[in-house]
């Protein structure tokens, strides 16, 4: 989660929130600063800061944590509704008329674990990427790479997300392959360098043989259908 982070912070140091203030100057990360005071003392100063939290869980009002007490956002919390956790919480604070910190609002963004925060819009999204993640594990020791590419559609809960999938091996070669994972969709299916992966192919196996296919490496030493 470390190198997310880090990633993070970086992109939100190319914003600001008000002039010459950077959003990487008013980002926290988990709700310590609050308890230590950073955070009122950087919105006395004026305008509002964000908290990026990680939860496991969350109603309409509170983020629970494994690791943190239950965190409670007056203003309730925005979430696709149907996506189970792990989340990725952006929470909007503010400074009260006493001068203490406010959580006003929320959004919860799926993500795929509390170690890799990709973004993931459905369960079957998620299960699509951690059964990538194996194949990953599995072609490493045949000196095969597979770099994953997750692209953020459009339009929020568009229903169907691009991943890109680049292969690479000891021998120089590189291939480029695509992957529309879509669970709503009833029309799924394969073409030399592309797949439409939805519930039927991934549970028949069929998605895997594909992959088994383009890579060329025996079925076996690669991932089970239902892995």
């Amino acid at each position: 989660m470390r190198d997310a982070i880090d990633a993070i912070r970086r992109a939100a140091a190319a914003f600001e929130v008000a002039p010459g203030v950077a959003l990487s100057d008013r980002l926290w990360f988990g709700a310590g600063p609050i308890g230590t005071g950073e955070v009122a003392a950087a919105l006395k100063r004026g305008g509002q800061g964000f908290l990026l939290l990680f939860g496991h869980e969350v109603d309409d009002h509170v983020v629970y944590s494994a690791r943190a007490a239950p965190f409670r956002i007056i203003g309730g919390i925005e979430r696709a509704s149907c996506v189970s956790g792990p989340f990725l919480m952006l929470v909007v604070c503010r400074i009260d008329p006493q001068g203490c910190v406010e959580a006003v609002r929320g959004y919860a963004q799926p993500v795929l674990s509390g170690r890799l925060l990709v973004p993931v819009g459905s369960s079957f999204e998620r299960d699509v990427l951690n059964a990538l993640r194996m194949l990953q594990e599995k072609l490493d020791p045949h000196g095969v790479a597979l770099a994953i590419e997750s692209v953020l559609p459009e339009v929020q809960g568009a229903g169907c997300t691009t991943l890109w999938l680049k292969l690479s091996d000891d021998m120089r070669r590189s291939e480029q392959l695509e992957v529309q994972v879509s669970e709503r969709s009833i029309l799924g299916g394969a073409t030399e360098s592309a797949f439409v992966v939805t519930p039927a192919e991934r549970g028949d196996g069929s998605f895997i043989a594909w992959l088994e296919d383009r890579i060329a490496l025996p079925r076996d030493s690669i991932v089970s259908p239902k892995s």
